[in-house]
């Protein structure tokens, strides 16, 4: 690996720079044989509407250029499925945060919008009230937002029973 890194206890902190900017990627300790073992450089990877999409690589081997990214080496996914990083941060690679896990599990678990007009996943502003819609399907219309939040959580565990993420509290601090 040609990025620099340091070892701090259990982890291993790689420098990612992106366009003058030092990023993060924290990985456990038992990972980093692996990950350094790729003679490149890891990137950040971001995608065409600019969000943040993870580290990436890129290896050629017989003239095929090939993308490796990644949460996808450290826990090892199969091509049909997809990695979800259960905090929602791409620099946090370690084992525990990284799971398994189909597409609408990780739209679940992904972030906000960033045009949402309530600043809370699946609650929507609509006529002056507060409105819970999970996969099309509403749930309610409520006069206040802690109202909304209480009902998309319960909704979302029992609509996304495998999605642990709990995003109400995090979400909370911003309305109040």
């Amino acid at each position: 690996m040609k990025n620099s890194y340091k070892e701090d206890g259990e982890y291993v902190i790689i420098y990612i720079i992106h366009k003058g900017t030092i990023y993060e990627c924290i990985i456990d300790k038992i990972n980093f044989e692996i990950v350094n073992s790729f003679n490149t450089t890891w990137h950040l990877n971001i995608n065409r509407s600019g969000h943040l999409d993870g580290i990436r690589t890129k290896v050629q081997t017989d003239k095929v250029r090939k993308q490796i990214w990644i949460h996808r080496l450290i826990i090892n996914c199969p091509d049909e499925l997809i990695v979800d990083h259960i905090d929602g941060n791409i620099f946090n690679n370690t084992i525990l945060n990284l799971r398994i896990a189909n597409f609408s599990i990780n739209g679940i678990n992904s972030k906000l919008d960033k045009n949402s007009l309530s600043g809370v996943r699946n609650v929507y502003l609509e006529k002056g009230k507060y409105s819970v819609r999970i996969n099309n399907v509403r749930y309610g219309r409520f006069n206040s937002i802690e109202e909304a939040i209480k009902i998309a959580n319960e909704m979302r565990a029992i609509v996304f029973p495998e999605c642990k993420r709990k995003l109400s509290d995090q979400l909370m601090k911003n309305v109040n």
